[in-house]
């Protein structure tokens, strides 16, 4: 449920009734909403359009060739799909957390949603599936930021934070 999924398959409705998108959304990873999760694409009759894919060994082939990354999550730690996103280049949209508040710094790498709303979601959504310039500008800033969590860094900062003890 703190995945937030059903607020996106909400949100992806209007996209396709509002926007007219011609997207489909696509859903990775297997949990215990899943029974809800297809009653609601049912009820919504989305169908053809949202699809629940389970548990992928390789998920990056989907973030790969996807328009837009969304990480709807009430709440995270180290968000690492995000990251994963992000070193794949794709644009980001997620709900404000503290997790991806820390990797985001506040809309400087990727875009947030600031309230659990279901038209502001699709709003954005929309803006960046039509806003292709603006997409690519934090495709790249991104990429770069998603550097910062490397393993490789991540062990020089824990040594430099070592040495200053």
């Amino acid at each position: 449920e703190n995945k937030n999924h059903k607020l996106l398959i909400n949100a992806f409705k209007i996209l396709k009734e509002k926007y007219k998108i011609s997207e489909k959304l696509l859903i990775a990873g297997e949990g215990k909403e899943r029974e809800n999760l297809e009653k609601q694409i049912k009820e919504l009759n989305l169908g053809n359009d949202v699809l629940l894919l389970g548990q992928k060994e390789n998920p990056y082939k989907y973030i790969k060739n996807s328009e837009l990354y969304i990480l709807p999550s009430k709440a995270e730690g180290l968000p690492l799909t995000l990251l994963e996103a992000m070193r794949l280049r794709k644009m980001v949209i997620c709900i404000k957390n503290n997790g991806t508040n820390e990797v985001l710094e506040d809309r400087k790498y990727g875009e947030f949603i600031l309230e659990n709303k279901t038209e502001k979601i699709a709003e954005k959504i929309n803006y960046y599936l039509e806003n292709k310039n603006e997409r690519k500008k934090y495709e790249e800033l991104g990429y770069e930021r998603a550097k910062d969590f490397s393993k490789e860094n991540g062990k020089k900062v824990i040594e430099e934070f070592i040495d200053r003890l």
